[in-house]
């Protein structure tokens, strides 16, 4: 009798320490932090954390922070400034999506990128998405919620198309289609769009170009014989003879799927983005958008 009782007992604590060891079994996020809207990045690592950890408690274990109004106002020495000549703060990216909720709210889902980024919010600028968190935009979502993805293509691209469709399946991107820009694409605001067009191809489309035209809408380039990177505030900064972007954009007021924008000037240099996309999209990491020449990724918005 005493026999079997220790034999459950010790069943008991086996079957206990499993379970907490599950509970407890490590999982990981990237933390990024940057300034002047990616422009300089300060810090990139890999932190572990458990399950039902916060992005306030996952910040307060790694770096050095300051909590103001429950609100993290200082990171490794870079506080916030409220005054009528500046105003800095951090802003928080959950996989490319501004985040909708504090740190302290915010529960952590397996292989969640954290983009912080020390920037000026004068003239009310916010900017909501950014592909800095490429592909986790797609293959995690914000919350952990992943929405359908449809690539939209002009004919010229289709083979770039394909190849791209092929990394996203790769990478877990489960709800996946792709379709000729003939066909129209989908606003529903549950769904993600990349559009994969020429410029002259994208600029029929009134949406995009209400925002393009809008002095504090969240696209920071020109395009006409040249691709110009703009600062912040709208001024040219940097003219290309011949580039394309990358580009992020909300579908909707506070909505949690994005329109993605690859275009340019030129066929063979929209060919170089798409290639980045499904090749090398390290090139883009903890960028806010992006203008791609024959030499460089370049940041945008540009830091002067």
């Amino acid at each position: 009798m005493k026999k079997t009782l220790l034999l459950v007992i010790v069943l008991i604590f086996m079957t206990s320490t499993i379970g907490c060891s599950k509970d407890l079994e490590a999982e990981e996020s990237n933390i990024i932090l940057s300034r002047d809207f990616g422009y300089k990045k300060l810090y990139d690592q890999n932190l572990n954390f458990t399950k039902d950890t916060t992005v306030m408690e996952l910040m307060k274990n790694n770096l050095d922070i300051q909590i103001e109004n429950g609100f993290i106002d200082s990171i490794n020495g870079i506080k916030s400034k409220y005054s009528e000549e500046n105003k800095l703060g951090w802003f928080y990216y959950i996989n490319g999506n501004l985040a909708q909720v504090g740190p302290k709210n915010y529960y952590l889902n397996s292989g969640d990128d954290v983009l912080w980024d020390y920037h000026t919010w004068e003239n009310e600028i916010y900017i909501s998405s950014i592909i800095g968190s490429y592909p986790k935009n797609f293959t995690n979502g914000y919350n952990g919620k992943k929405l359908k993805t449809e690539l939209v293509y002009s004919q010229k691209f289709k083979k770039d198309t394909d190849k791209l469709y092929n990394y996203l399946k790769d990478n877990g991107v489960e709800n996946l289609v792709k379709k000729d820009i003939n066909n129209g694409y989908d606003d529903d605001e549950k769904i993600n769009t990349v559009l994969i067009l020429t410029w002259s191809e994208l600029s029929k489309i009134d949406n995009i170009m209400d925002i393009y035209n809008d002095k504090n809408g969240e696209l920071f380039f020109k395009v006409d014989d040249k691709v110009q990177g703009l600062d912040c505030c709208k001024n040219v900064v940097k003219e290309f003879e011949k580039a394309s972007v990358i580009a992020s954009l909300p579908k909707g007021y506070s909505s949690l799927s994005n329109i993605w924008i690859v275009t340019g000037n030129n066929e063979e240099m929209i060919k170089k983005a798409l290639n980045i996309l499904y090749e090398n999209p390290e090139k883009i990491k903890g960028k806010f958008s992006a203008i791609v020449t024959d030499t460089e990724v370049v940041n945008i918005p540009v830091s002067k």
